[in-house]
């Protein structure tokens, strides 16, 4: 981005892409803000609360998981990716973070744990703001939900982005 021209950078991401977005800036000084919708802090944790002690044994001997699209067959996934999920969880790296951050989560979110969201805020020692949604569900489907946290995450990045006025 530096090459083409632009002078502030921000990064944001959603769910899963919460989690790369995390572990990138946590490397990284030259971000002016970041941006988390949703954001996975501890996918081993949620593949746990998923398919619980039993799947995970189960997975483990296998190498197979259920198809989590509903089908009845188990699905081909090596064990060593939940040995890597454990590798990467970000609240370690989050304290690391530079860039001021804003997560936004709604509390009726069915795949990312709001526990998760608190203690990634709780880790963060940077300018930061946790903005929960009541009743707001993991894809933000309801319009008002959808408007409300477009707009927090848009003003955020404007408010960190924007040269300043002189």
């Amino acid at each position: 981005m530096r090459q083409k021209g632009f002078c502030r950078i921000g990064l944001m991401g959603s769910s899963f892409g919460g989690l790369v977005s995390i572990l990138t800036a946590a490397q990284r000084t030259d971000l002016d803000c970041l941006a988390l919708k949703c954001p996975v802090v501890d996918f081993a944790e949620e593949l746990r609360l998923e398919f619980g002690d039993d799947g995970i044994a189960q997975w483990k001997a296998t190498d197979t998981i259920p198809d989590i699209l509903g089908g009845t067959d188990r699905v081909k996934l090596h064990y060593t990716f939940y040995e890597d999920c454990l590798r990467q969880i970000a609240y370690i790296p989050a304290q690391s973070i530079m860039a001021p951050t804003v997560i936004v989560q709604g509390d009726k979110d069915e795949h990312v744990p709001l526990h998760q969201s608190r203690r990634l805020y709780e880790a963060l020692r940077v300018k930061k703001h946790l903005e929960m949604l009541p009743g707001a569900d993991h894809q933000f489907t309801k319009g008002v939900d959808f408007t409300h946290m477009t707009q927090v995450i848009a003003d955020w990045l404007i408010q960190h982005l924007t040269p300043a006025q002189r």
